[in-house]
């Protein structure tokens, strides 16, 4: 989950001009939940499969990491329907 957040936040730094990112995360002793949401553009659905698909690396290394650890990761946009994008990082899988 750590390499995901890294990943995440340097994606926002790198490739977004928002001002702000929000790192939310819910830990039990069953269950780990990673949320990161930055205020920049966002990403349409087909860039970021693109992104995936063509092995970019901050996109490619996070797919890779959650599949690595056995969890889930979904990138998209923001859920309050504001501009910006949200990876959410889930072990295990609900």
């Amino acid at each position: 989950a750590l390499r995901v957040a890294t990943l995440a936040l340097e994606n926002v730094s790198r490739h977004t001009d928002g001002a702000s990112a929000v790192v939310t995360i819910y830990a039990t002793s069953a269950r780990l939940d990673l949320t990161i949401e930055d205020d920049g553009p966002g990403l349409s659905p087909g860039a970021r499969q693109a992104a995936i698909a063509t092995g970019r690396r901050g996109l490619a290394d996070m797919a890779a990491e959650a599949a690595r650890c056995g969890a889930a990761l979904e990138v998209s946009a923001r859920s309050d329907g504001t501009a910006g994008t949200r990876v959410t990082f889930a072990w295990p899988p609900a």
